[in-house]
């Protein structure tokens, strides 16, 4: 038996960073927003225990050091007798800011839970998504979600926003505890309002979206990468609000659907924006 499940990368459309916690993570407040550009998991049922990765990006580590196969591994526990091989075909760049290790833990939960005939609700896999890490309990659902605490807290929003980002990748990647290490409060910040840019998502307002949106990592992550400062200056210039996912290296921007011009034009006008071996491609909110 064999079970596919994509697991969809996610941008941060708001990213409010707060005080150390004592377990060394950050408090923080997140806008969540899933996106089309996926990664696949397919999931063939073994017996014995046994549970193997394969990956087609060889950079990856194909054992404990991987989350999707932790994610099987901790499940496991409960499944005496049964086991799994998961191949992963890797679409979501890594050290990106788009949560593609985490949306690949939950995946293996969503489809371990169908191929082991576990039949469990989603607060039973809860517990499980929180111990693998801060964003894996999001993934599970996936969507339009508010993160607080470490990010594990998931208020899920009755929202299906309906809009193009383009995404703009870097030659390099920014390690997360790095980016954080850098971090420090910022005094008098003037920052846009959560409430507007929820009531923007709810409109699928695209150009208040990226009026609106926001996150607290852009500046140690410029202090790390100063040209992504420079591409994003630049992205704005060109009328096209752009913004770090996360804690980078990964930026995006928010296509404006006010018929200003077509989307194609837009992602021809970044391409011609960005430094060499840049890549810059579209992606959708609703898929």
């Amino acid at each position: 038996m064999t079970i596919v499940e994509l697991a969809p990368a996610k941008v941060n459309l708001w990213l409010r960073v707060f005080e150390k916690l004592p377990d060394g993570y950050h408090r923080v407040e997140t806008v969540l927003q899933t996106i089309s550009l996926s990664d696949t998991l397919t999931l063939e049922l073994r017996y014995g225990g046994s549970i193997t990765l394969s990956c087609d990006d060889p950079r990856l580590p194909c054992n404990e050091h991987n989350l999707a196969y932790r994610a099987a591994a901790l499940l496991a526990q409960h499944v005496p007798g049964k086991g799994v091989h998961i191949h992963l075909e890797k679409r979501i760049p890594w050290r990106a800011g788009l949560g593609g290790g985490s949306s690949d833990a939950a995946a293996v939960l969503r489809g371990l839970n169908r191929l082991w005939e576990l039949d469990w609700s989603w607060e039973q896999l809860l517990p499980v998504a929180q111990e693998l890490g801060a964003d894996v309990p999001f993934f599970l659902r996936g969507g339009t979600a508010i993160g607080r605490g470490r990010g594990e807290q998931i208020e899920q929003l009755p929202l299906a926003p309906d809009l193009t980002l383009i995404l703009v990748q870097p030659p390099f990647g920014l390690a997360t505890p790095k980016v954080y290490s850098h971090w420090q409060p910022q005094q008098d910040q003037q920052l846009p309002n959560l409430s507007s840019l929820l009531m923007a998502l709810q409109r699928s307002d695209g150009k208040a979206v990226g009026q609106l949106m926001h996150n607290d990592l852009e500046v140690p992550a410029f202090q790390l990468a100063p040209e992504l400062s420079v591409v994003k200056r630049d992205l704005s210039q060109a009328g096209l609000p752009c913004l770090l996912s996360g804690s980078g290296a990964c930026l995006f921007a928010v296509v404006p659907n006010s018929g200003q011009a077509p989307t194609i034009n837009w992602l021809q006008r970044v391409r011609r924006l960005l430094p060499a071996h840049y890549q810059a491609s579209l992606v959708r909110t609703r898929f």
